[in-house]
């Protein structure tokens, strides 16, 4: 294909236009090359083309199709810069100029090239400072670069390879100290056109981490997330405020919340419009909740529980709804079973039913249908339209 001397180091190989061609470096005029095949398995005639020529480039060359056309990150060795540069057609006959995408970069091993939502992504790791980073065109034809970003450091060595994994950046590089393999792959993609400098976005680094180097263990360097989140060997939390998260297909269905220093925190499930308000430390809404209903705890309800349902209120300290709909435990320790929009007052009662209301303190109501218990101490087993008013 290309016999020139001392040719072919930092190859990397892609279909373009159909048919396989290969990004590398011409080390003996320190030139970048790009060659195409003329058929599809690559059995034909190739086309050579020599991209750049000033300084000693194309090492770590990645080829990647951007928008159609073949692009590649490089690194020029000579004014230690990672480039990157797209061909104005599909087959690479014609290319434009360089963009810098990032200076005083000391980059021995790779640079890997991905299309992440139809916009180029770059990562490679920085040996001076023993980081890993990745970086984001501003648009989907790389014509302006982001900020890089660190993911990992300080001891990361060289190697690093980036893949689409779920429709989600990945990256594999390794640790500098123990030559194990580590793997990171993000949460969520930030919004265009910012997500280049969002950093509280691109730091969204995934909890699926692990060492590959003969053990199951999770690496044991922590990895600084989103919101002082940390993740190593025996925490996974976060070290300030910030909420911890737990997603399903991109929505939020688990969340451990901190209203203040010293408290227990407040554990919120199911729908992620339920809220607990502030002040109720150690409160919990396990689940349930619809954007038809959120299921609510009243602020300064502390040990309050919602185990489920929708629509449902506990708005005082202790008070328990189990599930159900349109249920309100409105007195402290005051208890809603389920059943659809029945209330209980202080130290009250509705264990399920319709339309119960134990609203006198300390009043039960076991079931039924239009049961109404508002005297203190006062009791309905169940049936229809009863009322017990007398303490």
């Amino acid at each position: 294909m290309d016999e020139t001397a001392n040719v072919g180091l930092h190859a990397s190989l892609a279909l373009v236009a159909g048919r396989p061609a290969i990004s590398y470096l011409e080390a003996s005029n320190e030139n970048l090359k790009f060659a195409i095949s003329s058929d599809p398995l690559g059995t034909g005639s190739w086309t050579e083309k020599t991209l750049v020529t000033e300084g000693f480039v194309g090492f770590y060359s990645s080829l990647a199709v951007v928008d159609g056309f073949p692009a590649i990150a490089f690194y020029n060795a000579t004014t230690s810069t990672v480039w990157f540069m797209r061909a104005e057609d599909a087959t690479g006959d014609v290319w434009d100029d360089p963009v810098e995408i990032e200076t005083g970069v000391d980059l021995n091993e790779a640079i890997s090239l991905v299309v992440v939502d139809g916009v180029p992504a770059v990562s490679y790791v920085d040996d001076g400072n023993g980081e890993l980073k990745i970086v984001y065109a501003e648009d989907a034809q790389g014509r302006a670069w982001g900020t890089p970003v660190v993911i990992d450091s300080p001891d990361v060595d060289g190697f690093c390879e980036m893949a689409l994994i779920g429709g989600l950046p990945g990256i594999a590089y390794v640790e500098a100290n123990t030559a194990a393999v580590d793997f990171v792959r993000y949460r969520k993609l930030p919004a265009l056109p910012t997500w280049s400098a969002a950093t509280e976005d691109i730091l969204a680094v995934s909890t699926e981490r692990a060492m590959l180097a003969g053990t199951a263990e999770m690496a044991d360097v922590a990895t600084n997330l989103e919101g002082g989140s940390i993740l190593n060997p025996s925490f996974i939390g976060t070290d300030s405020f910030e909420p911890l998260q737990f997603s399903v297909n991109d929505s939020i269905g688990f969340r451990l919340e901190s209203q203040a220093d010293g408290e227990t925190p407040v554990l919120i499930g199911g729908f992620e419009g339920n809220s607990i308000g502030i002040g109720s430390q150690g409160a919990v809404i396990a689940g349930g909740g619809a954007d038809t209903g959120e299921n609510t705890i009243a602020p300064g309800s502390e040990w309050a529980t919602i185990s489920g349902g929708v629509v449902n209120q506990a708005n005082a300290i202790g008070a328990t709804v189990g599930g159900g709909e349109l249920n309100q435990a409105n007195g402290n320790y005051s208890t809603v079973g389920g059943g659809l929009n029945n209330r209980a007052g202080l130290f009250g009662t509705a264990a399920g039913g319709r339309n119960s209301f134990a609203t006198g303190d300390a009043a039960a109501i076991g079931g039924g249908l239009n049961n109404t218990a508002n005297g203190n101490y006062a009791t309905i087993p169940g049936g229809n339209g009863n009322v017990a008013s007398a303490d």
